[in-house]
Protein backbone atom coordinates (compact mmCIF):
# COMPACT_ATOMS: atom_id res chain seq x y z
CA UNK A 1 0.00 0.00 0.00
CA UNK A 2 1.24 3.47 -1.13
CA UNK A 3 0.46 6.82 0.41
CA UNK A 4 -1.18 8.52 -2.18
CA UNK A 5 -0.15 12.08 -0.91
CA UNK A 6 -1.82 15.07 0.24
CA UNK A 7 -5.37 16.21 -0.33
CA UNK A 8 -5.24 19.34 -3.06
CA UNK A 9 -6.60 22.43 -1.59
CA UNK A 10 -7.72 25.06 -3.41
CA UNK A 11 -6.95 29.08 -2.90
CA UNK A 12 -10.06 30.35 -3.35
CA UNK A 13 -11.61 31.04 0.00
CA UNK A 14 -7.79 32.61 0.54
CA UNK A 15 -8.46 35.06 -2.20
CA UNK A 16 -11.82 35.56 -0.73
CA UNK A 17 -10.87 36.54 2.56
CA UNK A 18 -7.72 38.42 1.37
CA UNK A 19 -10.50 40.46 -0.88
CA UNK A 20 -12.62 41.26 1.87
CA UNK A 21 -9.34 42.35 3.71
CA UNK A 22 -7.52 44.49 1.70
CA UNK A 23 -9.02 47.65 3.00
CA UNK A 24 -7.35 47.13 6.06
CA UNK A 25 -4.06 45.95 4.32
CA UNK A 26 -3.63 49.64 2.64
CA UNK A 27 -4.52 50.85 6.19
CA UNK A 28 -1.91 49.29 8.10
CA UNK A 29 0.52 50.02 5.33
CA UNK A 30 -0.27 53.47 5.01
CA UNK A 31 0.69 54.18 8.67
CA UNK A 32 2.85 51.43 9.22
CA UNK A 33 1.37 49.36 11.83
CA UNK A 34 2.40 45.96 12.64
CA UNK A 35 1.10 43.97 10.05
CA UNK A 36 0.60 41.38 12.96
CA UNK A 37 -2.97 43.40 13.10
CA UNK A 38 -4.06 41.45 9.18
CA UNK A 39 -4.06 37.75 11.14
CA UNK A 40 -6.48 39.41 13.31
CA UNK A 41 -8.34 41.32 10.24
CA UNK A 42 -8.19 38.12 8.40
CA UNK A 43 -9.91 36.23 11.15
CA UNK A 44 -12.72 39.01 11.49
CA UNK A 45 -13.40 38.88 8.02
CA UNK A 46 -13.78 34.95 7.68
CA UNK A 47 -15.84 34.96 10.65
CA UNK A 48 -18.17 37.22 9.23
CA UNK A 49 -18.42 35.53 6.25
CA UNK A 50 -18.97 32.31 8.31
CA UNK A 51 -21.59 34.21 10.55
CA UNK A 52 -23.39 35.29 7.08
CA UNK A 53 -23.85 32.16 5.73
CA UNK A 54 -25.26 30.22 8.85
CA UNK A 55 -27.89 33.14 8.83
CA UNK A 56 -28.82 32.89 4.93
CA UNK A 57 -29.26 28.84 6.06
CA UNK A 58 -31.34 29.67 8.64
CA UNK A 59 -33.45 31.70 7.06
CA UNK A 60 -33.83 28.83 4.48
CA UNK A 61 -34.85 26.92 7.45
CA UNK A 62 -36.95 29.32 8.62
CA UNK A 63 -38.86 29.82 5.54
CA UNK A 64 -39.32 25.82 4.55
CA UNK A 65 -39.79 24.37 8.65
CA UNK A 66 -40.53 27.03 10.24
CA UNK A 67 -39.33 29.51 13.18
CA UNK A 68 -39.44 26.58 15.77
CA UNK A 69 -36.72 24.48 13.72
CA UNK A 70 -34.64 27.39 12.96
CA UNK A 71 -34.15 28.16 16.37
CA UNK A 72 -33.31 24.88 17.46
CA UNK A 73 -30.84 24.85 14.39
CA UNK A 74 -29.13 28.18 15.91
CA UNK A 75 -29.14 27.11 19.20
CA UNK A 76 -27.73 23.99 18.41
CA UNK A 77 -25.09 25.23 16.01
CA UNK A 78 -24.34 27.95 18.74
CA UNK A 79 -23.48 25.67 21.46
CA UNK A 80 -20.88 23.13 19.28
CA UNK A 81 -17.50 24.29 20.55
CA UNK A 82 -15.90 23.28 17.76
CA UNK A 83 -18.40 25.59 15.15
CA UNK A 84 -17.48 28.77 17.20
CA UNK A 85 -14.11 27.59 18.10
CA UNK A 86 -12.95 27.26 14.35
CA UNK A 87 -14.96 29.70 12.63
CA UNK A 88 -12.35 32.03 12.57
CA UNK A 89 -9.64 29.86 11.38
CA UNK A 90 -8.23 30.26 8.37
CA UNK A 91 -8.54 26.53 7.29
CA UNK A 92 -9.41 24.47 4.12
CA UNK A 93 -12.55 23.45 5.94
CA UNK A 94 -13.85 26.92 7.49
CA UNK A 95 -13.36 28.60 3.62
CA UNK A 96 -15.80 25.51 2.83
CA UNK A 97 -18.36 26.49 5.38
CA UNK A 98 -18.78 29.63 3.53
CA UNK A 99 -20.54 28.33 0.30
CA UNK A 100 -21.97 25.09 2.18
CA UNK A 101 -25.20 26.64 3.67
CA UNK A 102 -25.97 28.35 0.34
CA UNK A 103 -26.22 24.55 -1.40
CA UNK A 104 -27.78 23.07 1.67
CA UNK A 105 -30.51 26.12 1.04
CA UNK A 106 -30.61 25.33 -2.60
CA UNK A 107 -31.21 22.03 -1.47
CA UNK A 108 -34.27 22.83 0.70
CA UNK A 109 -35.80 24.65 -1.89
CA UNK A 110 -35.50 22.51 -4.60
CA UNK A 111 -36.73 19.43 -2.59
CA UNK A 112 -39.73 21.62 -0.83
CA UNK A 113 -39.45 20.33 2.41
Amino acid sequence: MEFPGVVPRTFLGAIVVSFFSMPAAVFVSLFRYNKFIMQYVARFVLSVLCIGALLRFLSAIEKELGGKIKLYTALLCCTQFHFLFYISRTLPNIFALIPAPRIFDDIIKYLNL
